[in-house]
C-alpha cells in the first residue's frame, strides 16, 4: 500500500491553484471597480469599491501563496511537509501510537509524546481526502494487530 499526494509549487498555476480564469477575473473586477467609482464619485462608492478591491486583491494573494501538500504512506513510514517550518518531516510507523482523523486534519501521535498535525485543506479533492483516511485506517490496523 502506497499512496502519495502531492501539489504542484503553489508560484505555477494549475488547476487546483490560481488559474488564468482567476487572474482575469480578478482584474475584470478590480477595474469595473475603479471604473464605477470614478463615474460615480462619493462615499457611497468609495467605501465599496474600496473593499471589493481590498477583498480581490487578498483572494489573489492568497492563493498565489497557497502552501503546497506533500503526503506519502507506505507500509513502514509516513512522510510529509511540516507547514510550520517547511521541512520533511518522516515518521516510522514503529513510533506510531495512533491517528486521528478530523474532517481536513490528521494528527499523529507518536511514541515521544509528538502530535504531528497535518492539513488536507490544500486537497481540493473529497475523494482524495477520502482515500488518505481508508489507507491510514488499514494502517492503523496493522499497527494494530503488530502490537498485540
Amino acid at each position: 500500500m502506497q499512496v502519495y499526494l502531492s501539489k504542484q509549487n503553489s508560484r505555477k498555476p494549475t488547476s487546483n491553484n490560481l488559474s488564468t480564469l482567476s487572474i482575469i477575473a480578478g482584474v475584470v473586477i478590480i477595474s469595473a471597480t475603479l471604473t464605477v467609482m470614478i463615474i460615480i464619485p462619493g462615499y457611497w462608492s468609495f467605501s465599496p469599491g474600496v473593499f471589493l478591491i481590498l477583498a480581490t486583491v487578498w483572494y489573489l494573494y492568497y492563493t498565489i501563496n497557497r502552501k503546497p501538500l506533500l503526503l506519502e504512506i507506505t507500509n513502514n513510514q509516513i512522510s510529509y511537509i511540516s507547514e510550520e517550518n517547511s521541512e520533511l518531516i518522516t515518521i516510522s510507523t514503529e513510533d506510531i501510537l495512533d491517528i486521528n482523523h478530523k474532517f481536513c486534519e490528521l494528527e499523529i501521535y507518536t511514541k515521544d509524546e509528538r502530535v504531528h498535525a497535518i492539513n488536507l485543506l490544500n486537497t481540493d479533492s473529497e475523494q482524495t481526502r477520502w482515500e488518505i483516511k481508508e489507507h491510514l485506517k488499514k494502517l492503523i490496523e496493522g499497527i494494530n494487530s503488530d502490537s498485540n
